[in-house]
């Protein structure tokens, strides 16, 4: 039987099609949605699975990267605006020590020193910056960008480490950007959609992994 040279070609392109489709697929954490983006000369990727912050973070450096450091404006505008183009639902998940809305983790942490924020979210440069100082009374270092929530009474309302009154080893030792304001439900507006807010690490959320070069 004769086979013609065009169907041939045919086979050949179809193969083609379907090893390239699955070399895309390998590089996307297995099963899960999820979505890149860029700002400046950095990628970033949001991950649709829930993990608490010790093994988002790990998962972040299994991945090549590091949970997001959010160090400007800009960066936080294009981050938060990524978050809205993602679709990600307000109430994906309800934080009961945040106010009863969803959350996604960044790579802000506490967990070493009660109120020294540094970023260290699997940053395997080895230095890990410190940006804020105290509780919602604090102060940025040396100039740091913040944007913990309390935008709307135009003072902070975080970090607060609520609910933690003796600053215990498990208090609020890891920020996240809220997704809505909070509290849910109610007339009072600790924070807003898009600000940052101290949660317990051992919450399971979606998170946000950098990337040192554009993936």
């Amino acid at each position: 039987m004769k086979v013609s040279t065009s169907f041939i070609a045919a086979l050949l392109a179809l193969f083609m099609l379907a090893g390239y489709s699955c070399s895309d697929d390998d590089d996307k954490p297995e099963d899960e949605t999820t979505d890149y983006f860029y700002y400046g000369e950095h990628s970033y990727l949001i991950v649709k699975k829930t993990k608490t912050w010790v093994e988002a973070a790990a998962d972040a450096v299994s991945l090549g990267g590091y949970l997001v450091e959010i160090e400007s404006k800009a960066e936080q505008d294009a981050v938060y605006k990524a978050i809205q183009d993602s679709k990600i639902s307000s109430t994906y998940t309800k934080v009961t020590d945040g106010g009863g809305i969803g959350y996604i983790w960044i790579g802000a942490t506490d967990r070493y020193q009660e109120g020294t924020w540094i970023w260290n979210g699997g940053n395997q440069s080895g230095t890990f910056p410190m940006f804020w100082f105290g509780s919602n009374a604090g102060s940025a270092v040396g100039g740091s960008y913040v944007n913990w929530g309390g935008t709307a009474a135009g003072s902070l309302n975080e970090p607060d480490n609520f609910t933690d009154t003796t600053y215990s080893p498990n208090g609020q030792n890891a920020a996240a950007i809220g997704l809505a304001k909070w509290p849910a439900g109610s007339s009072d507006e600790l924070g807003r959609a898009g600000e940052w807010n101290d949660i317990a690490e051992t919450n399971k959320l979606y998170y946000i992994v950098e990337f040192d070069k554009i993936k």
